[in-house]
């Protein structure tokens, strides 16, 4: 039996849309964009990284049963008198042939490490075009100091572009989500009856 100190707590934590576990709740998060997984591999890692980086635990993790399709992209953020101020709690992505209503009957697994990096930007990546140069948009204009944020790297800073340069947030990429965010995150996977991965939730820390 929860004690009454014990309800007070979860009624003030689901106030501020924190959850002791199980589906991410749907209240105040905005419809940020669609993106498309065209495979069942997909990385989760900061964009500055290569692949190998993102193999170390805590820097990033690869799923290779991901479901492919189009997937919508959330953000909520936190509440604030200056608006300018708030920050992003939670990124949530999910398949297009499910809603936010059925977070409930999937089953909910967090990753064991929480998940960071160096360019304050974490995302969800299609591996078949991470690191892609292909993707970049052919009408990209390079902003830092006239040219891109890395010449070396031209994915990267398209990323840099369409995320970064933009503030705190979740942003929708060629084959990707992201979140703008300078910290870690939890990441917990969503997996329907039949046991495919229909979404993802990313809970900033």
């Amino acid at each position: 039996m929860i004690s009454r100190l014990g309800s007070l707590l979860i009624l003030f934590l689901a106030s501020l849309g924190i959850s002791c576990g199980g589906a991410p709740s749907s209240r105040d998060r905005q419809h940020v964009g669609q993106f498309e997984i065209t495979g069942k591999d997909i990385v989760i890692t900061d964009p500055g990284y290569d692949l190998a980086t993102a193999s170390r635990p805590g820097l990033g993790v690869t799923y290779n049963d991901w479901t492919p399709g189009t997937w919508n992209l959330e953000v909520a953020f936190t509440k604030h008198a200056d608006p300018a101020l708030s920050e992003p709690k939670e990124m949530v992505a999910y398949l297009d042939t499910i809603s936010a209503a059925d977070f409930s009957s999937l089953t909910w697994t967090v990753h064991p490490d929480d998940i960071g990096g160096d360019y304050a930007m974490i995302g969800i990546y299609d591996l078949a075009h991470f690191g892609d140069n292909s993707v970049i948009p052919k009408d990209i204009t390079w902003t830092f100091d006239g040219a891109p944020a890395d010449p070396s790297s031209l994915w990267y800073s398209m990323n840099c572009e369409l995320v970064g340069r933009k503030g705190f947030g979740a942003y929708v990429v060629p084959f990707g989500g992201v979140l703008s965010w300078d910290g870690g995150v939890v990441v917990s996977i969503g997996r329907d009856s039949s046991g495919s991965i229909v979404a993802v939730r990313f809970r900033v820390i």
